[in-house]
This record gives structure tokens, sequence and C-alpha cells, in this order.
């Protein structure tokens, strides 16, 4: 079942921003994407760690970095504590490491993430049993410190404090009504309302590294801690570059994000990088990394393991001593990504057919029931009908630890971007009790259920989206942003592409809010050939209504491909919206479509 066509709307033009960006030097397609994008400041484009704020102004910081530095000082075991995705599992490595750095040995150090499948999400009753069942049979960490989760499990918190444990939160995620949890020692998140950090918009894995840089500048004042100069925290920033573009948080708005992003990918593409980078390389996971690199080929072996399994797997990848190790990791995280999308291929099939007809019948907000669903790619499959239809998805699908719960994984579309967190908020408050549990933020939320709710759940979520889409005279339909033609504006040649695609990188890195730049053009189609098992790729060549050059094109995970002809004829002109790529085994210039608006027959000429 095919997702039908997006509307596609050109970016409009800061024309001021323009001839700004021409006077301090950007070139002239680098000006034209700049000033089609919500930046800040040109200043802000190509930050250094200079320009980063200080963790000090981050609440609790002070309490949290005291009692971290009297656990590491006086030998005390400190336990970590994760979220299961690439973020979180990028934050794990920057405090095992760091700890590690610090001088605290391997066998004090206790790691713990929650398995997704058998223990739910956050600091969950399943994973705060298992805390305590390895004090039990190992004597227990007098210190925990969360990452990525923790600001909405106050119950368990409290568990644990009453077992002698103090935890400390690191997060970034929307808290609770009720505030921080009472029973943590500290909470570190820039959403509170105590926070004087300027940036709400970092990853949880760099709420941890920012913890580590105070926890290491106040070490540093021990005087006869560090034998010799103190860790370089600096080189962490590969994994925080990771996490920060998983979790999908601005890269337009943050200035922080994209300094620490274009700082990791400098490490990771250095020769002297870790050995997991070497082993992507090894494997042509990996040439020149780029941001877009991360997002879609990084993460998502990172995430899998998580998804389907334990996600401890990543974290050893990433820390991975030598590139035997690493490569042993990374063939793990690979398979497992296959495996994922072998049941995400199901899933989608299942979530587009109840899409269609739900939207047909006039739904606005999209709760869809997958009985035989995977929790761990809920979310993968809501953000892609989401992408799809412009439109809030929840899918929603029964627990494997319980079967009168249900789980779900939202996502917020493309076309009306509704706050998804304040989304369940008003669901709970109009019926009190409606969520066994929930959290999240503005794109994507998790939730919980029972299985007996899910009916009065799924009409409430449209009746909000509904109420929502009405006040801001919202509609319906994926909303697709490109960047205007560029082969109409472009002359093109061996030199010309080199050229252009050095300026459209020099602006990077890419993300959200700031978003690779997506050109429209209309097309003739000169040849094409389905690809893959299934035949769900599509290589082509195109030759540009405004030019006589033919260019080789690639269109991936096509839901048309499978029978090309159904929309696809030679010859026809179609007007497509693609990215400009570097084709690293063939040494020339590709492009990659993303989208179909329309397909026409060829004029006679």
């Amino acid at each position: 079942m095919s997702i039908p066509l997006p509307h596609l709307k050109q970016r409009e033009i800061n024309n001021h921003l323009y001839s700004l960006a021409l006077k301090q030097g950007f070139g002239p397609l680098s000006a034209h994407i700049l000033a089609g994008r919500a930046v800040p400041s040109l200043t802000a484009i190509r930050p250094g760690l200079r320009s980063l704020d200080s963790p000090w102004d981050l609440p609790d910081i002070q309490p949290a970095v005291e009692r971290i530095s009297r656990a590491v000082l006086n030998g005390e075991s400190i336990g970590i504590l994760s979220d299961h995705d690439a973020d979180g599992v990028s934050a794990h490595a920057v405090l095992f490491q760091a700890f590690l750095d610090f001088g605290v040995p391997h066998e004090r150090l206790c790691s713990f993430i929650g398995h997704r499948l058998n223990e739910g999400y956050g600091l969950s009753s399943g994973l705060c049993e298992r805390i305590l069942a390895h004090y039990k049979a190992h004597g227990k960490p007098t210190l925990l410190i969360t990452a990525d989760h923790g600001s909405s499990d106050e119950k368990r918190i409290a568990i644990l404090h009453a077992h002698g444990i103090d935890t400390i939160v690191t997060d970034h995620h929307v808290l609770p009504e009720e505030g921080p949890p009472a029973s943590a020692l500290a909470c570190i998140n820039p959403q509170s309302e105590s926070s004087h950090y300027p940036d709400r918009a970092i990853a949880g894995c760099m709420v941890a590294w920012l913890l580590i840089c105070a926890v290491r500048s106040h070490l540093s004042d021990q005087k006869s801690w560090f034998a010799s100069n103190p860790p370089d925290v600096k080189s962490y920033l590969d994994w925080v570059a990771v996490g920060t573009v998983a979790d999908c948080v601005s890269l337009a708005t943050s200035i922080n994000n994209r300094a620490v992003v274009r700082y990791g990918l400098e490490r990771i593409n250095s020769p002297d990088g870790r050995p997991c980078w070497k082993a992507l390389r090894m494997m042509r996971v990996l040439h020149e990394a780029t941001s877009q690199d991360l997002a879609f080929k990084v993460a998502p072996m990172i995430n899998a393991h998580g998804r389907l399994d334990d996600a401890m797997a990543g974290v050893q990848f990433l820390r991975a001593n030598d590139i035997n190790t690493a490569r042993q990791h990374a063939g793990l995280l690979k398979k497992m990504n296959q495996q994922r999308r072998q049941i995400q291929g199901k899933m989608l099939e299942d979530a587009l057919e109840q899409a269609q007809l739900a939207l047909s019948l006039g739904a606005r907000g999209l709760m869809l029931w997958l009985e035989h669903g995977h929790a761990g790619v809920q979310g993968i499959v809501a953000g892609r009908i989401a992408e799809a239809y412009g439109v809030p998805v929840a899918c929603l699908s029964p627990s494997v630890r319980d079967k009168t719960l249900l789980t779900g994984s939202v996502r917020a579309g493309s076309g009306h971007p509704i706050h998804i967190r304040d989304l369940l908020q008003q669901m709970e408050e109009r019926q009190p009790g409606l969520w066994h549990s929930f959290g999240g933020h503005a794109g994507a939320a998790g939730c919980s259920l029972l299985a007996s709710d899910r009916i009065n759940a799924q009409q409430l979520f449209d009746q909000i989206v509904r109420e929502d889409m009405h006040q801001h005279h919202a509609v319906p339909g994926a909303v697709i942003q490109t960047d205007g033609p560029f082969f109409a504006r472009n002359e093109l040649n061996p030199e010309h592409w080199s050229m252009h695609l050095r300026e459209i990188t020099a602006i990077g890195p890419y993300g959200r809010e700031f978003e690779a730049p997506l050109w429209q053009d209309v097309f003739r189609i000169i040849k094409m050939e389905p690809l893959g098992a299934k035949s769900h790729h599509l290589r082509l060549q195109l030759r540009p209504a405004s030019g006589d050059q033919t260019l080789e094109a690639m269109w991936f995970d096509n839901p048309t491909a499978a029978n090309p002809a159904e929309t696809l004829r030679i010859d026809q002109h179609a007007d497509l919206a693609y990215q400009l790529e570097w084709d690293e085994r063939k040494h020339k210039p590709r492009l990659i479509i993303r989208h179909l608006t329309s397909v026409n027959p060829a004029s006679s000429s």
C-alpha cells in the first residue's frame, strides 16, 4: 500500500539574511540555504566550544558535583543508569569512561540499562527491582546517576532512597506537573523551572557531559587528585555528537548542539579516532561522516539492539578498545538492525492500512492498534506514518510483561507540529487515571494504559487533535519544505559539483530545524531499474528539464518501486524533491530522491 504524495512548499527566503550572509563571506548557495532557515544569527552557524553555555547554570549542579566528587574521592561504588536509545547509550558511555578516567576502578562502577521489552521505559519498577537485587547479591552502589531519564520516576527513586541509595537525575525531558522528583538528591534538567541554563534544546547526553565537565573542574581543585593533567573531557564529544543528532534536538536554535556536533564529527573523522569509528569505515558504513550519517546509519544500529534486546551492546561498541572488538560489536548491531527492518516492514504495512481507513472516515489524530506489534519498533512506525500524513500518530501494542496493559509510542506530524507530551497531558487531565505512565517531549513520547481503555483513548486522542487543528486552522497532510530549484539556477560540470557540495557541507551540521538542503526540479526519466530483494529501491537516470546533463539517482525505500510502471515511465517528466550526494564508490555526484509530487507526459521535444 503506497504512501500519498506530500505537499511540497518552497521555503521563504529572508532577503536581509541572504545579503548579510554574502557580506560575511558565505557563497551564494550557502547564503540561499541559510536565508531559508530560522537561524538565530550567522555567528551561530560555525560555533566553537568557547560558545558553550556554562554547566554551572544547570539546576542542582552544585550539590550533584559535590556528591559525585565525594564518591570518587572516597572510593564509593557508583551506578550509571541510562535510557536504551542512542541518546541514553551515548550518555552512558560518557559517564562510564569519565569515571574511569577520574580514577574510579572498573569494579566500583555498575551499569544498568532498562530492558525495553521486559522492564519498560525509564527507571521502571522492573529496573528498580533489578538494582535492588544487584545490591543484595554484590553490594549496593551508594550513588546512582541517571542519564536521559529519571525526571518522571519519583516513586522508584523514593524506593531507592529508602534503601540508602542517593540518586542524581540527569535528563532533558519535560518534567511532570508536580516538578522534579522530590526524593532525588539532585535533578539536573534544563527544562526545570529553577534552571538558569539558557538552552532547553540540548540532548540527554549533553546534560551528562556538562555534569562531567563540572565534576572534572571540581576535582581539579583537589590539587592532589589528578596525578598529571586532568582528563580531556572534549574527548567524549564524539559520543555526545551521536546522541545529540540521534535524539533530533534542534540544530538551528541551539548553538550548544551545533558546537558539540561539529567538534564531535571532527573527532569521528580523525585518523586517530576511536576503534568504533575505524570499524565502521572498514565495514564501509562510514566514509567521511556527516551528521546525516550519524542520524541514518550510526544511530539506527545503536538503537536497534535497544529496541529488540539489551541496549548495553551499544555501549560496548562505543567503548571498544581495539578494532577487532569494535568490528565484532558492530557486526552484532548491524545484524540486529536488519531484524528491526524486517519487523518494521510488516508493522508499517498494517499501520498504513489502518491510517488510510481512519483518515478516509475523517480522523485527524491517529491512534493505531497493532496487535502483533513490537514495542521497540512502534516509534519508528508512528514516525513514518506521522511524516507521511502530517498528523499526530500513536501506535499501541500489548505489553510483553502484562497483557492487560498496552504500550505506545507517539510522534508529531510535519503538517501540524502539536506538542506531543502536552497532548498526552491534556488527555490525562480530561480523563484522570487514563495513563498507566507517560512521558516525552514536543516531538515524541511514550505511554502505557489499560487495554480496556484503548477505545476511549483513541477517541480522546482524535478529539484533542481535531480541536487543536481547528484552533490553528490546520489541515491534515504532510508539508515538506524545499529550497526551490537547483538545476535551473546553477551551471553544473565536475568542478561545479565539487564546489557546490563543499559549500553545502561547510555550513553543516544538518538536523532538526536545520534540515539538509532539499531541492525540487522537473526531470525527464531516461532509465530506471528496481533494486533490492523486494525491489523497494529504484536506480534512475534523470535529465533536468533545464539542461542536457544525465545524472544518476537513487530512490531508497520507495513504496511504489515494487511496480514502477504504476507511477513512473520512461520519458515522463517527474517533479522530484531530492538531495545532492557524492557517490564515494563511483567518485561522482548523484541525487537521492526523497519525494515525488507529480508525473506528466514528456513534451514532444
